[in-house]
């Protein structure tokens, strides 16, 4: 079943995560995912992680109003508009895709370089994609 806009989305903090980092990356009503400790050396997917991170990051630097388009932000960051923008992508990932990166229950495949490549803007066909169903 689609989910509406007005409830897609999580709160989700990457608690130690990523060499101690902690950040609450996804904000929408309706879900909170909580992260649990992990040891960073064993944390396969940090390279990925790090990028949702930044992806939020941009995202909220953009719907803050700093920054009217891609092209602008990137420029501030002084950053590759490409990279940028593939970032900005990944702040549109379903949380069940989130919390498996974060959890470390992601599937094998599931990596940085596959996202960059593209992935649906649906959160059910990602999970099925993605090979979380």
């Amino acid at each position: 079943m689609p989910r509406e806009a007005s409830d897609r989305g999580a709160e989700l903090t990457a608690s130690r995560a990523i060499r101690g980092y902690s950040e609450t990356i996804c904000r929408y009503a309706g879900v909170q995912l909580t992260v649990p400790e992990m040891d960073t050396d064993e944390f396969r997917n940090a390279p990925l992680a790090q990028a949702i991170i930044k992806g939020h990051q941009y995202a909220r630097l953009m719907e803050s109003g700093k920054y009217d388009t891609v092209l602008q932000l990137s420029q501030a960051l002084h950053l590759d508009r490409s990279a940028v923008a593939k970032k900005l992508a990944l702040a549109n990932l379903c949380p069940e895709v989130i919390e498996a990166v974060f959890s470390g229950t992601a599937p094998e495949g599931l990596n940085l370089s596959k996202l960059m490549r593209g992935f649906p803007d649906d959160w059910e066909k990602q999970k099925r994609v993605l090979g979380l169903c």
